[in-house]
């Protein structure tokens, strides 16, 4: 299966650390063009990036190093049945089912009865 940017980008950050980064210029020798996007939506997907500028190597144009400093954290959910609660695994199929197989009626239906 192929990786899209935004994958490829978060697996650099993840391998370099937060000590190297990744500089912007490496993705470009890798052909990925569009990478301050992709960072971008990493961000509002809740991972924390940061981006010093600097040069690649000494004397080098500048461009900017990006550093993977936290991922999202994930927030822990209790299920709604525990393990084990047959009765209440049946109580809501029972009402899940009823819902699903409830006929809609349309708003002119209620209004001639």
């Amino acid at each position: 299966r192929l990786m899209s940017q935004r994958q490829i980008i978060l697996q650099a950050l993840k391998d370099a650390g937060p000590d190297r980064g990744v500089h912007g210029f490496e993705w470009d020798a890798q052909g990925i063009k569009r990478y301050a996007s992709r960072i971008h939506e990493l961000k509002a997907l809740g991972y924390t990036i940061t981006s010093t500028h600097e040069a690649l190597t000494p004397g080098g144009a500048i461009g900017a190093r990006y550093r993977l400093m936290a991922e999202p954290v994930v927030p822990q959910v209790e299920p709604l049945i525990q393990d084990g609660d047959d009765d209440q695994v049946h109580e809501q199929f029972a009402m899940l089912s009823e819902l699903a197989f409830t006929p809609a009626r349309k708003h002119w239906q209620d209004e001639a009865a």
